[in-house]
This record gives structure tokens, C-alpha cells and sequence, in this order.
């Protein structure tokens, strides 16, 4: 699929056209911290998050612009777990230190190889490295 098919997919042709990508190959064999991810590994996440979208009560009233920021950021939030994943030696914990900053490189890079437009690309991108911000506030 290119980026005008993917733009208006439903979030079950998402998760069908990223299944057999590497990036999320790597997502579905990394676990995450069962404190904070007791479903399990990275990739069951992203489709529980990408699930969730539609019963949020705004969903339906979004634009079609904003349904995609907000499928893409989705999809790739934690896309870069795989790669900053470590598991603590003694008490076993799984942290994924940056894995928001680099999740931003990996998505423009997927998005840019897709076509997609500068605006919406960096508009995922920005909404990929501070997706974990808001609960600091």
C-alpha cells in the first residue's frame, strides 16, 4: 500500500499492512515492563492503543486529516522499543530509555519512504517523540 491507501485506511487495514513489516516484527518479539504493559510485548500494545482509538467519544467527530495523525502516532509510538530496549541484570526490569526520540527518526523515515507530505510526516513525527509527555504534566 502507498500513502494515499494508507492515509484512509481503517485501523484494521493498518494493522494488516504493518503486520508483516520488519519494524513491527521487531515490535512483536519485544516484551515490555509487566509493571506498566502486562499485556505483554510491544506490538500487542500498539494494536490494543490503535483499538482504542475508536471508542474514544471525539473519534467519530475528527476530521479525516486528524484520524490519521492520530493512527500514525499510534502505530508508532513505541516503534523504537525494539531498539532501545534493556533488561536489568538484577532485578529484571525492562526499561526502553529514548525510545520516544528515536521512534521520531524511524517513523519520518517510514512516512518519507511512503510519500507521505512534509506537513502531516512532521506532524507524526513531533506527536511520536513527546507521545509519553503528557503524563508529566
Amino acid at each position: 500500500m502507498n500513502w494515499t491507501q494508507l492515509k484512509t485506511a481503517s485501523i484494521e487495514e493498518l494493522i494488516a499492512w504493518a503486520q508483516p513489516q520488519p519494524w513491527c516484527q521487531a515490535m512483536a518479539g519485544c516484551d515490555q515492563d509487566a509493571q506498566w504493559h502486562n499485556e505483554g510485548d510491544v506490538w500487542t500494545h500498539t494494536k490494543l492503543v490503535l483499538n482504542e482509538l475508536k471508542s474514544l467519544d471525539e473519534w467519530h467527530t475528527l476530521s479525516p486529516h486528524a484520524q490519521t495523525i492520530l493512527k500514525f502516532t499510534a502505530l508508532f509510538h513505541d516503534i523504537a522499543k525494539p531498539l532501545t530496549t534493556e533488561i536489568h541484570s538484577i532485578s529484571g526490569r525492562v526499561t526502553s530509555t529514548k525510545h520516544a526520540v528515536k521512534g521520531e527518526h524511524l517513523a519520518r523515515n517510514i512516512l518519507r519512504d511512503l510519500d507521505c507530505d512534509l506537513a502531516t510526516r512532521e506532524e507524526i513525527a513531533r506527536m511520536v517523540r513527546y507521545h509519553g509527555r503528557p503524563a508529566f504534566l
